[in-house]
């Protein structure tokens, strides 16, 4: 990718209910300490797709759940090119769903470095 494209627009978020229960269903796991990212690979698509969920049952209140979905897409915003440089050379774009699955609030910096760490290991296993 010649330049960061730091944007994440409507057409990067994956709102599909169908695509989403198909990850659910046959997508591949990547396990970090709070954080578990889902994916599969897109068809006939040209972007990247994100969905992110913050379980009710961890966090009853919408404001922390919120809170919590805006700094995952925050960082996957700054972070994504790191994708988007594997897919300029294989042509393999992926749908994934993030899910934060600790019990306690994390600062920024963690939630970022999590995500880095799961974004690099899904390029090595693709």
């Amino acid at each position: 990718m010649t330049e960061k494209k730091l944007t994440f627009s409507a057409k990067e978020h994956l709102k599909s209910r169908k695509e989403i229960s198909r990850i659910f269903t046959n997508g591949i796991f990547l396990y970090s300490d709070f954080i578990i990212l889902k994916y599969l690979p897109g068809e006939h698509q040209k972007m990247h797709k994100l969905a992110v969920s913050v379980p009710k049952r961890l966090f009853k209140s919408a404001v922390i759940r919120n809170k919590l979905k805006r700094r995952i897409r925050e960082s996957y915003r700054l972070n994504k090119y790191i994708l988007y440089d594997y897919s300029e050379k294989s042509k393999v774009f992926f749908n994934f769903l993030v899910i934060y699955k600790h019990k306690e609030i994390l600062p920024y910096q963690k939630i970022e470095e999590h995500l880095v760490i799961l974004l690099n290991k899904l390029i090595e296993q693709a």
